[in-house]
């Protein structure tokens, strides 16, 4: 019987290399607060799988002239974005609310947010574009 663990050892190059950097690695724009509770605003560039909503959500939350995207964002690019950013305000959850994407140059806001995806290691969340 094969555990988590050793699933998750084993398979970590498989999601998060070949996967976000060759397939479906794409370049967005986080927008997050300056501060905890700050108006201004501050961009960071983080590498994310952005998919189109699937066939269950899309039944779930679609609604006419609304565009959706699910982003996966791997746990270790947050954190490594915070290492190398330690004075900055950069959250690793409750995106819903406080976070905002640009995606191809229009504006996401974060509808839901799920942290168990991908054996742990990815958060998706599903954003809807902002017109």
């Amino acid at each position: 019987m094969l555990t988590k663990n050793f699933l998750q050892s084993r398979i970590d190059y498989f999601f998060h290399d070949y996967i976000k950097d060759e397939e479906f690695g794409k370049t967005v724009g986080m927008i997050l607060p300056s501060t905890n509770g700050s108006t201004t605003t501050r961009t960071w560039n983080i590498i994310v799988n952005v998919t189109a909503l699937s066939a269950e959500d899309s039944k779930r939350l679609s609604v006419d002239g609304n565009s959706f995207r699910t982003l996966d964002i791997y746990l270790q690019d947050l954190e490594a974005l915070k290492t190398a950013n330690p004075t900055a305000y950069i959250i690793t959850k409750n995106f819903k609310g406080i976070a905002n994407f640009t995606i191809d140059g229009a504006k996401y806001k974060v509808r839901e947010e799920s942290t168990d995806q991908q054996f742990e290691t990815a958060i998706r969340l599903i954003c809807e574009r902002i017109t």
